[in-house]
């Protein structure tokens, strides 16, 4: 990533730290689960890690149909988020 920075006492180059992070990722349809898990394996475990880190996680689903309506699923099924 780049950044600015200043050089140390070695001549070398200090980073100012990264405090934000947001990335969107297409998933695959037929393999949503394996990649979610690969997700969390390579990005989200590290940026849950560092204390004081305020991690949100959303997730959008899309369905486009040329014939018919998508519907979704009963209420009852559905899972409400935390408060």
């Amino acid at each position: 990533m780049a950044g600015s920075g200043s050089a140390d006492r070695r001549g070398g180059k200090c980073w100012s730290e990264n405090t934000r992070f947001y990335g969107t990722v297409r998933l695959s349809t037929e393999r949503f689960g394996r990649d979610i898990n690969q997700l969390y394996q390579e990005v989200i475990q590290h940026l849950a890690a560092p204390d004081g880190v305020e991690l949100e996680i959303t997730v959008e689903i899309r369905a486009v149909s040329k014939t018919a309506t998508p519907t979704p699923p009963p209420a009852s099924s559905r899972r409400t988020p935390a408060p």
